[in-house]
């Protein structure tokens, strides 16, 4: 997929995931949003990324990352829990192509 297209599906699944913005979205925003790299603004969002991003809770056990429960239990086994979308906003943050990553998840 191409960018303009991963960044329309992803805005759409936001949208109808209940993220709420103020964009108007017209020829010359998208230009803007494409090319400027405006998309930053909307896609390392806290709450593009939590309607964005699958629900629940990831933490670091036994070396690698892996889906969890968030429970007073877990925290005292490792200090690493968080809800999925703040872990995946940080992998987007650190890829050379954000919009590739996002595209996992479409």
């Amino acid at each position: 997929m191409i960018n303009e297209q991963i960044l329309k599906k992803a805005i759409e699944k936001a949208v109808k995931n209940r993220w709420e913005h103020n964009y108007k979205f017209s020829d010359k925003s998208w230009h803007y949003l494409l090319y400027d790299k405006g998309f930053y603004k909307i896609i390392f969002s806290h709450s593009f990324a939590e309607a964005f991003y699958p629900k629940g809770w990831i933490c670091y056990k036994g070396g690698e990352w892996q889906d969890c429960e968030e429970s007073q239990t877990l925290r005292s086994e490792t200090p690493f829990v968080y809800p999925k979308f703040i872990y995946h906003l940080m992998k987007s943050v650190q890829e050379e192509e954000p919009l590739k990553y996002i595209e996992k998840f479409l």
